[in-house]
């Protein structure tokens, strides 16, 4: 019996232990649907938890003791609701150490439509991507940092040089990883399969690719592995519009891509 009671304590006193390693730090409250929080890295005010805001059009910076920090409101084009927020930074698109991000808006009229803007912290907008969900950045080593860009229905992309650099950072784009881990899904459009190829970082076995709608709403999540190149994907139960998709691998973002559902 004695055994028994040290045996029963000594198991009570390890769940102890092991539920303090884990504790809840802070909740986030929101008042609409698809609520978004990750974490960034900035590289003059470090990290910061990054709160989208789509139903009062607000992105909102807490520092790591969850305090506010900023809040930035976002003023859609006529005709457009905020979308989802891409590569916020103090010094990519500009030098003078403001916040700017670049924000993708859905059309009110067509989820197909889809414009996006660089925009700072005061809503200065220092460019207008017509036709895109979006973008890709590349850091080009001793030639700084490139954005690549295809607008939809076109058939050209365009490169921009940005004058300033990325830090790593948290579910972020890290720029000492393999950007090209997504391939360009096919077909896209899409109205019934869609196959994304990918490709795992050196040294990883398995990692996970998530599908977004415009707003950030997660609608799909599939685990991959090395044993193939692609996933194939049943698009028929999703909506008409825009798409994200990421590839989440070794606890990053490592890449992202957009695909139509027609």
């Amino acid at each position: 019996m004695k055994a028994k009671i040290i045996f029963f304590i000594t198991v009570f006193l390890q769940s102890l232990i092991l539920s303090a390693q884990i504790n809840l730090e802070h909740t986030y409250t929101f008042s609409g649907p698809y609520p978004n929080v990750e974490v960034v890295n900035l590289s003059v005010s470090g990290y910061k938890y990054m709160v989208t805001d789509n139903t009062n059009n607000q992105l909102k910076l807490y520092n790591l003791d969850h305090s506010l920090w900023k809040t930035i409101n976002i003023i859609p084009p006529a005709g457009y609701k905020f979308g989802l927020v891409w590569f916020i930074s103090e010094t990519l698109f500009n030098t003078n150490n403001n916040i700017e991000f670049l924000c993708s808006y859905v059309s009110l009229s067509s989820q197909d439509s889809v414009d996006s803007q660089i925009l700072d912290e005061f809503g200065n907008v220092i460019l207008t991507l017509s036709d895109c969900a979006g973008g890709t950045i590349y850091s080009t080593g001793v030639n700084g940092y490139k954005l690549i860009t295809q607008p939809w229905w076109e058939n050209y992309i365009n490169v921009y040089s940005l004058p300033g650099s990325l830090p790593s950072s948290v579910n972020q784009y890290d720029p000492n990883i393999n950007n090209n881990l997504l391939g360009n899904a096919f077909p896209n459009p899409s109205e019934n399969l869609i196959t994304i190829p990918y490709s795992l970082p050196q040294g990883c076995s398995n990692g996970i690719i998530v599908i977004y709608d415009i707003t950030g709403k997660q609608v799909g999540t599939y685990h991959i592995d090395n044993s193939f190149s692609n996933l194939r994907l049943d698009t028929s139960p999703l909506s008409k519009g825009t798409y994200i998709y990421k590839i989440f691998a070794n606890n990053n973002i490592t890449s992202s891509n957009v695909f139509i559902k027609h």
